[in-house]
């Protein structure tokens, strides 16, 4: 796949859509502008982008609420860790790392259980979605798949008619309960300070943070194993606090110690 074939004159046969997205890159980097073509980054500005987001954004809502409605699931209007519209800030920093912005806009819905993914799937796909796979990952997920134990979400990424690319993610409510209070933010951390490497941790920061982190994935798997999962264990939780009182992780790190133990 990805061939264009020259067929005399004027004639271009494209030999499936990356042979579409091989010449549209071509254009794009010659300096023609080709608008919805794949939602690239070539030739575009973080701010351009940010402003056809929330241009797309009503309507994308409005979406995947009728789907929700028609398929008896919850969308999720507001959360601490949904980021419904991708920041400036967060596009430019993608834009450095990635040919493709495939998140720009991202929606989130609650499911009963893991049988409810092919069908919110098949809803979108006779809606016009059509997964939006790269050369570096397929654009649908499924976590749930996965038999290593910890966080599971499944998620989508599609094109729909307009041509632009949309993100749905999809989780039970105990998942998004155990991200929201305390996964998400040792994800931040770990993706600042381990992935990263902003900075060089000294021993005793690299251990608090081993901790947590083993704290969210413990949690995790609870919230995978119990649909009434009623939140991080507040004992395990209370033996890290002892350990980062005793250092100067919270001198270091103030807004993630108060965001933990909400002080």
């Amino acid at each position: 796949g990805g061939q264009i074939l020259y067929r005399g004159g004027n004639a271009l046969e494209f030999v499936g859509e990356k042979g579409i997205k091989r010449f549209g890159d071509y254009l794009q980097n010659k300096g023609f502008k080709l608008p919805n073509f794949n939602n690239p980054v070539v030739g575009q500005t973080a701010e351009k982008l940010y402003a056809q987001a929330i241009k797309n954004a009503p309507t994308y809502e409005k979406l995947i609420g009728k789907m929700s409605k028609e398929l008896g699931l919850e969308q999720v209007k507001s959360s601490p860790t949904v980021q419904k519209i991708k920041s400036v800030e967060s596009i430019k920093k993608k834009m450095k790392a990635d040919k493709y912005i495939n998140d720009l806009n991202r929606d989130t819905i609650l499911i009963n259980s893991e049988k409810d993914i092919p069908k919110v799937k098949m809803w979108l796909d006779k809606n016009g979605a059509v997964p939006f796979d790269t050369e570096v990952r397929k654009g649908f997920k499924n976590r749930f798949e996965d038999p290593s134990p910890g966080y599971k979400d499944a998620n989508y990424q599609f094109k729909l008619p307009d041509g632009y690319i949309y993100e749905l993610q999809m989780m039970s409510k105990a998942m998004m309960k155990a991200k929201n209070e305390f996964g998400h933010i040792i994800y931040d951390l770990t993706e600042k300070y381990i992935k990263e490497k902003i900075r060089l941790l000294n021993n005793q920061e690299k251990k608090v943070i081993d901790l947590l982190s083993k704290l969210s994935n413990d949690t995790y798997i609870k919230a995978s194993n119990n649909k009434s999962f009623i939140g991080v264990d507040k004992i395990e939780l209370n033996k890290i606090k002892k350990i980062i009182d005793k250092s100067n992780f919270n001198q270091l790190f103030p807004e993630v110690y108060k965001m933990i133990f909400n002080i």
